[in-house]
């Protein structure tokens, strides 16, 4: 993946744009056990990561893999198809991936976005303790 490639030589960036994470049939357990992937994933200090024409959860979590001290994550295309399992799988418990991941914005926002947020996080119980919250067309959750 030339994304990894990139990192592996570019160690101190703190925030990354991408508007495409290429798919090159790319096998997210494989690649999660390449030595390169590990290293760039232990050593890079990536805190906050803006998408903006991605809809793959399963980029997303290969993301998220790739940079463990994210803190923030913004979204500026149409994510309505995948948000549910996004917000679960930002919200999960279980995830170590997103540990340190603190705040999501979404910069297309419908008119069920925030309800749709809501919803998720009250009826799975993802956390107690979160604000949900829109601002100049763009939503933001914090928690």
């Amino acid at each position: 993946m030339e994304l990894v490639k990139l990192l592996s030589v570019a160690v101190n960036i703190h925030r990354l744009t991408l508007d495409y994470v290429s798919n090159d049939e790319i096998n997210t357990v494989t690649i999660q056990q390449n030595e390169i992937f590990q290293l760039v994933s232990e050593k890079n200090v990536i805190k906050n990561l803006t998408l903006t024409y991605e809809r793959s959860l399963e980029k997303v979590e290969l993301l998220f893999a790739l940079c463990p001290r994210l803190q923030y994550l913004a979204l500026h295309d149409d994510c309505t198809a995948f948000l549910i399992p996004l917000i679960k799988l930002i919200l999960s418990k279980t995830n170590n991936n997103n540990r340190h991941l603190s705040s999501l914005c979404i910069s297309k926002e419908t008119d069920e976005t925030v309800e749709t947020l809501k919803m998720v996080i009250e009826n799975d119980k993802l956390i107690d303790d979160y604000m949900v919250e829109c601002i100049d067309n763009k939503v933001y959750v914090w928690w």
